[in-house]
């Protein structure tokens, strides 16, 4: 993630994140989110060369494979 300043992040919770920044928070490698993008099984946006991942896109993911 990127170094916010401790007001800057109590100021808001992202709602999408970079996929690196999805690795981050998720636990998984930088690859994995790029392979679960690719296969269907992650939803994210891509807006010219940037591509996003709603926060909620990864809690989904997160709660289907939850045990």
């Amino acid at each position: 993630m990127r170094s916010w300043n401790s007001k800057r992040r109590m100021a808001f919770i992202p709602l999408s994140y970079s996929p690196e920044d999805a690795a981050l928070v998720t636990g998984l490698a930088r690859t994995a989110i790029y392979a679960l993008i690719r296969d269907g099984k992650l939803k994210s946006i891509k807006e010219g060369k940037r591509r996003i991942i709603p926060r909620a896109a990864i809690q989904a993911y997160l709660d289907t494979h939850a045990s």
